[in-house]
């Protein structure tokens, strides 16, 4: 079965047009539940990211994305494995506040146990939040569309990590005549697009987001930990800098991007092997999300013979034994993974 065979219609256009929908709802519902939860006294941080986590998640599930959210062991860790070096790039960057810290404690905030705890809680918010929108809706919804195809599917990695390097950015707010200013906006896009991108093939192959949230959210606490949590300084999401801290803002980001190659690239080749149709679990118009799906049977076909079927990487094979529709469709399910129903 080759590519073309794969890529034949539905395309999915209808739902990546609702994913995309969708994702412009979450931020509206971002901003909703997080004025409620301000209003209430939450920190005005936590308030906005407890918003759109719960606002993202609500829409991946009334899509029909409950698959990507369940814990497996498979997505849990999956992403760990493929990118445990960015986690290491992190805690040295941790590390070396905490050593700054060291020499000087007396810088301690009197009231860190509750701001780590605050930290923690928002790390996990933003972990949520970001991956139900970005690699769950607005990747899920672009996969859609898509993923029939390889170059298709490395277009919706790449997009959707580009667009999740601009949503760090504040556009209006970066003086674009500044040559200092404008080379730590690209670059700060760059550096957080390679992450996604990492991110994103991740979730690709092991369909699943729990473990990416997860990942996401303890890389941003090793980063924040000193700074936000034992010091007390407030979280911001100004990444570009001006005066002194431009050029040392600049090398910074460079230099984290350029660490970031190597998972990258073991990224890239990752996302080579991934099974065709990769259509995400938003998808469903008679075949399976990823995976070339089981044959349906013909048309006045005896359902005591024996069936064909493909198996997908990792899945173990079944013996095919005679019986009624319903036996035969649940001898299809494998891997935990989502079939649609024999049609005849």
């Amino acid at each position: 079965m080759d590519e073309r065979e794969l890529a034949r219609k539905p395309r999915g256009t209808a739902r990546m047009l609702l994913a995309l929908l969708a994702l412009v709802v979450a931020f509206i519902g971002e901003a909703i539940l997080g004025y409620a939860f301000y209003d209430l006294g939450l920190d005005e941080n936590l308030a906005f990211t407890l918003g759109g986590a719960i606002s993202s998640v609500v829409l991946v599930c009334a899509l029909g994305g409950r698959r990507l959210l369940r814990p497996t062991r498979r997505g849990m860790g999956g992403i760990f494995r493929l990118g445990w070096w960015l986690l290491v790039v992190s805690a040295f960057l941790g590390g070396m506040d905490l050593y700054s810290f060291l020499q000087d404690s007396s810088q301690l905030s009197p009231h860190w146990v509750a701001n780590v705890a605050n930290l923690a809680l928002l790390c996990l918010c933003i972990g949520i939040e970001e991956e139900c929108m970005f690699r769950a809706l607005l990747l899920g919804g672009l996969q859609a569309r898509l993923g029939g195809r390889r170059g298709g599917l490395v277009v919706a990695c790449v997009l959707s990590s580009l667009l999740f390097g601009c949503a760090h950015i504040s556009f209006g707010d970066v003086a674009w005549g500044d040559p200092l200013q404008s080379g730590q906006a690209v670059l700060k896009i760059a550096q957080t697009g390679t992450y996604g991108f990492v991110l994103a093939v991740a979730v690709v192959r092991d369909e699943s987001i729990s473990g990416a949230a997860l990942f996401h959210g303890l890389d941003d606490f090793l980063v924040m930990f000193v700074a936000n949590g034992l010091l007390g300084e407030a979280n911001t999401t100004n990444y570009v800098s001006s005066g002194s801290d431009a050029a040392y803002t600049l090398f910074f980001y460079g230099l984290v991007t350029i660490l970031y190659l190597p998972v990258v690239w073991r990224a890239a080749r990752e996302l080579a092997h991934v099974g065709l149709p990769c259509r995400g679990s938003f998808y469903r118009a008679g075949n399976r999300a990823n995976g070339p799906a089981a044959p349906v049977p013909p048309q006045g076909m005896d359902l005591g013979a024996q069936v064909p079927r493909h198996l997908s990487s990792g899945e173990a094979p079944v013996a095919t034994w005679s019986g009624d529709a319903s036996r035969l469709q649940a001898e299809t399910s494998a891997n935990s993974d989502d079939w649609v129903d024999w049609q005849e």
